[in-house]
């Protein structure tokens, strides 16, 4: 009878451990691909004020000539960060993950996030301050070049800051579940003692 009760009550955890470990893959793998997709998002902005810049930027004169010359150099940037978050994590998808390891992957891109966020606002901030001091520079192509940086700063981290609280939104909702299979579930060694608990 003993040998039964003991077979069950393993069969119980180990189908527990199971499920817990197909939801955590299911949450990395859904990651992965909002990541991706969020990716080709950032690159097509990118694209569209590299190639939209490159043709107006010369046929404009004053603030506009600098404003479409800081979205040429600023999403420059947006590509290759773009570039390569999307291949980097085009590996992850071929990588096992443990549920805490999982776990820790989540918080860390909620936190990047919000970091990231919390970054738009001083370009905004910082644009509109541009803009406030190109009036009172002496030259007058320095007061075109500080309004239009000023004016693409405030476009670039206007459109940032909306993006990064879309990412960390939908990451959020996709890691929620995460949260209860951490809290019910845990391992701890103690001397030459393993113990697990699990929470019902």
């Amino acid at each position: 009878m003993l040998p039964r009760i003991i077979i069950l009550i393993s069969l119980f955890f180990f189908t527990k451990i199971h499920a817990q470990k197909n939801v955590s893959d299911s949450i990395a793998y859904k990651r992965n691909q909002l990541s991706q997709t969020n990716m080709l998002v950032l690159a097509s902005w990118a694209s569209s004020n590299i190639l939209y810049g490159a043709i107006a930027a010369p046929t404009n004169t004053g603030n506009e000539k600098y404003f479409h010359r800081m979205n040429i150099y600023w999403n420059v940037v947006n590509m290759g960060i773009a570039g390569f978050s999307y291949f980097h994590t085009k590996k992850q998808f071929k990588k096992t993950i443990i549920v805490d390891q999982n776990l820790k992957e989540q918080r860390l891109i909620e936190k990047v996030l919000l970091i990231n966020s919390g970054l738009d606002v001083g370009y905004i901030a910082t644009g509109i301050y541009l803009m406030n001091r190109s009036s009172s520079q002496n030259v007058l192509d320095n007061q075109y070049q500080m309004k239009g940086f000023g004016q693409s700063l405030v476009l670039q981290g206007g459109f940032l800051l909306l993006f990064d609280v879309y990412q960390y939104l939908v990451h959020r909702s996709n890691g929620k579940s995460l949260h209860p299979i951490n809290s019910k579930a845990s391992f701890s060694i103690s001397g030459d003692k393993l113990s697990f608990v699990y929470r019902f």
